[in-house]
């Protein structure tokens, strides 16, 4: 299964780099994507990573959710697998024994169940280094693919590379994290080589704690880039994580989403 057709069942995958996550007060990472289980004879497979640069020992509290924002159950090895299963109930809550200053600790999640996917909420009581990996497998058990699930800050306005030459497939992953409040986003597409919009802007809606993932491609349409190369503007009324890929084949590269400044409120009416 290819990262394309992943992409049109709401999965969307980044490239390998650690990066060190800060959330203000509540100290709350998104994982963009979470991705266990068999589809078409393929296996997937997850692993949290998890780097305490603190002075003390840091807890933390894992929720796990659908597309849809309705709470998963999995089952994880720690140890890159190697350690004893632990099963989260279909609550999709957890709590880890904490992790100890300057330790490393890592959480593989795998099934031979039909596949789910989704995302992770981590609050903790101290900012940690954390990222995912997605490792894909056939059907003898071979590794296919190893890419990772970079999370990034939340934003209400964000920008991104697209580039659609060579026939290549850019996703884009928006979650909105709010239990209790949708929000809209809307997204423009423009030309590098004339900095002209594109098309029409869309606007998409997204229900509290669910998550929208579609190649851009499909969002923008017969308005899309022609072998050509661009950039998209986000713009939303409540803060989204969010994370953009490029694909050919079996290969996924992160693109960096941007926090963008936010438009400017429009000059109020002549009386």
């Amino acid at each position: 299964m290819y990262f394309h057709r992943i992409l049109a069942v709401g999965v969307v995958c980044a490239c390998l780099s650690p990066l060190t996550l800060v959330r203000a007060q509540q100290n709350e990472v998104c994982i963009p994507q979470f991705v266990v289980g068999t589809s078409e004879g393929f296996r997937w497979e997850t692993t949290l990573m998890f780097f305490n640069q603190q002075s003390a020992d840091v807890n933390s509290q894992w929720s796990l959710f659908n597309a849809a924002g309705q709470p998963i159950g999995a089952t994880f090895r720690e140890q890159l697998g190697q350690g004893d299963p632990t099963t989260i109930d279909a609550t999709g809550q957890f709590t880890p024994s904490p992790i100890a200053s300057g330790r490393a600790r890592s959480f593989r999640f795998s099934s031979e169940e039909a596949l789910q996917i989704g995302f992770l909420l981590i609050t903790s009581d101290a900012e940690m280094t954390t990222h995912a990996r997605l490792h894909l497998f056939d059907d003898q058990g071979n590794l296919i693919s190893e890419t990772a699930v970079i999370p990034g800050p939340s934003f209400t306005a964000g920008a991104f590379f697209v580039d659609a030459t060579d026939e290549q497939l850019t996703g884009l992953a928006l979650t909105n994290t709010s239990p209790t409040t949708p929000t809209n986003c809307t997204l423009k597409l423009f030309s590098e080589a004339s900095n002209d919009q594109i098309g029409d802007d869309v606007t998409i809606t997204i229900a509290p704690r669910n998550q929208n993932s579609q190649l851009v491609q499909e969002i923008f349409g017969e308005s899309f880039l022609e072998n050509e190369a661009g950039f998209v503007l986000i713009n939303c009324d409540q803060p989204v994580c969010a994370l953009a890929m490029q694909v050919r084949g079996v290969t996924a590269t992160q693109i960096p989403v941007a926090n963008a400044p936010a438009p400017a409120p429009a000059p109020p009416a002549t009386p």
